[in-house]
């Protein structure tokens, strides 16, 4: 559950949002949008989102259930009953009862600050947060075999801090490192709390290291943009000297999550159920992408990622093969995703997740709580099609699923009951998630804000992660993989290959899938040039056995051959192998008697 995405097929509430803070109404009519707007507020580049973005916003429009109109009010519940989780909470929940303090569901937010500080100014503004979101005092308790939110009453903050002014510069910045660390792997007590926690690292009299960690289920990634909005502004007027009373929101997260046990029952979910038990009947189980290592019994979350800023050139072709399709970036990169993993496995059925913003309804928009929800992306390769026409599959599929994406993962997994195997995710291994906002950031007024370059490593909630993401006017993606499934040289391979796969697509769109080749141009000069510049002759070529032989001397617990879920190491191929072939030879059998 990465933090919430922002990817173009699920902005559609962010822009419906957008449109209602400029006095802008949108509704469908038939084949058409139709608005109406205050003078001014529909800008030409507004307006040419708006014509870009039709197919999909009339789809939402006409989609949205009636059951979860997103007019009608949010009843406020009572503090006085228990309070349920929501169904994004309720599986959080689990997996902390599962592995306890699991620091891979942590949100950081780490920053350089550079200036004038006011640490009492700022815990003022943070007690003041505290009092406004009722997610930042919660914690979880069972009663009567159930989990429930426990609310508590606001206190003040109090910020710690560690002074390292004092420390040569190589100790300081080690120091630094190890509590950017250190507050990644902060282990929250989901019952105990506060399941968040803020601190500051003095580097100088105007340099500070600001960190600040919370629990991912009592926020997303929007969230953080709500609590940093928030903060700045607090911050702002305290430090001035003035103060400033911030209106809390018109409802709080218990209510959102009261209302979604109430709203989405089985029954008011039947249609979007009924979709997604046809969209995903006989899904294959697994991604495909066979893993180095034998899968732990237990799933872990240890990962590594690399990352690459894409040239402007290159998203701009990629823009340009998007646009035929009407289909946004968020859909080409997926495509391009699904065609590597159809080139590394073979696998013409390919579920990939991506989340979902799920605010849909404009009074969830300023509540700081965990509101994403994970979709199951399936694309039907089969037939060898050209890129396009995968593209034009996957736009199809998003845009369908996003219309679905009220029905809750937790529900999803309830009435699918897919087969689990321990240590892999169900129904999708891989995901795939872009963010188009700014990185969530302290921005308070008077200091410049900077990510520390040393920032700590991102937990592996999946097999395999990719995360395109928008900085200004940049683009990088990322990709993380789990540490405990996959060498590192050969997902170093795979990332090489998805970003060499990009400007071949834009160069030839309307080739076929099966045309396209997975040598990166360091491969290719390897393979075409290194390999051939010598005069000796070639070593000779060993046998399959032999090299079997080798690689259950070498690697005897690497996965040798998987069929469904059952699979062989290289040790136990090559020693089922002999006993089969001893057994044979008793029987008879030998070269050229059957």
């Amino acid at each position: 559950m990465e933090e919430t995405s922002l990817a173009s097929a699920t902005t559609i509430p962010a822009l419906l949002a957008r449109l209602r803070e400029l006095g802008i109404r949108l509704w469908a009519e038939g084949a058409e949008l139709k608005f109406s707007a205050p003078p001014g507020a529909l800008t030409p580049a507004l307006r040419a989102e708006l014509v870009a973005r039709k197919p999909e916003l009339l789809l939402w429009l006409r989609r949205a259930p009636a059951s979860v109109s997103t007019q009608d009010a949010l009843p406020l519940v009572s503090r006085a009953e228990p309070l349920p989780l929501s169904y994004q909470q309720e599986r959080l929940w689990f997996l902390d009862q599962l592995a306890p303090g699991n620091p891979a569901f942590n949100v950081t937010t780490p920053a350089r600050l550079a200036g004038p500080l006011d640490i009492g100014a700022l815990e003022r503004s943070l007690t003041e947060l505290v009092r406004i979101h009722e997610s930042l005092r919660v914690t979880f308790e069972l009663r009567d075999g159930r989990p429930v939110q426990v609310i508590h009453p606001p206190a003040a903050v109090r910020l710690l801090v560690e002074d390292l002014t004092a420390l040569p510069p190589a100790v300081q910045a080690a120091r630094a490192r190890d509590s950017i660390e250190a507050d990644a792997q902060t282990r929250f007590d989901l019952a105990r709390g506060p399941l968040w926690q803020a601190r500051l690292v003095r580097l100088g009299p105007a340099e500070h290291l600001w960190l600040m960690t919370l629990h991912h289920i009592i926020c997303d990634g929007w969230s953080m943009n709500v609590f940093f909005a928030d903060l700045n502004a607090l911050y702002e007027a305290y430090a001035s000297g003035h103060g400033l009373e911030l209106a809390p929101p018109p409802i709080q997260y218990a209510d959102y999550a009261a209302w979604q046990r109430q709203t989405f029952t089985a029954e008011a979910l039947n249609e979007g159920l009924a979709y997604w038990r046809q969209r995903l009947a006989d899904a294959p189980l697994a991604s495909g992408l066979a893993p180095d290592y034998p899968r732990p019994p237990a799933q872990t979350w240890v990962g590594q990622s690399f990352s690459a800023e894409l040239p402007a050139a290159l998203v701009n072709g990629l823009r340009a093969v998007s646009q035929p399709e009407s289909a946004t970036l968020f859909m080409t990169l997926l495509a391009a995703l699904k065609l590597l993993l159809y080139l590394h496995t073979g696998q013409t059925d390919l579920v990939v997740g991506a989340p979902a913003a799920a605010r849909a309804r404009p009074q969830v928009e300023k509540i700081v709580g965990m509101f994403v929800n994970n979709l199951a992306l399936r694309t039907d390769l089969s037939g060898d099609p050209t890129f396009r026409a995968l593209l034009k599959r996957v736009r199809a599929t998003a845009l369908a699923a996003y219309a679905q994406q009220h029905v809750p993962f937790e529900k999803l997994l309830e009435d699918l009951r897919p087969e689990r195997m321990a240590g892999r995710t169900p129904i999708f291994q891989v995901f795939f998630n872009m963010l188009t906002q700014e990185r969530p950031v302290l921005m308070l007024p008077g200091l410049v804000s900077t990510r520390p370059t040393a920032a700590a490593a991102a937990p592996a909630l999946f097999d395999l992660s990719f995360m395109l993401r928008r900085q200004a006017d940049t683009w990088t993606v990322a990709m993380t993989y789990n540490t405990d499934l996959f060498e590192h040289e050969r997902l170093a391979g795979l990332f090489a290959q998805y970003l060499a796969l990009l400007p071949r697509l834009v160069a030839a769109p309307d080739q076929p899938l099966s045309a396209f080749s997975l040598l990166t141009a360091a491969q290719r000069q390897w393979v075409l040039h290194d390999l051939n510049a010598t005069a000796a002759p070639l070593p000779p070529v060993p046998t399959v056995t032999a090299l079997i032989e080798a690689q259950a001397r070498l690697r005897p617990a690497h996965t040798a051959v998987m069929a469904g879920a059952q699979t062989l190491s290289y040790g136990e191929l090559d020693r089922q192998s002999n006993q089969l072939a001893h057994y044979l030879r008793g029987l008879g059998a030998g070269r050229d008697r059957v």
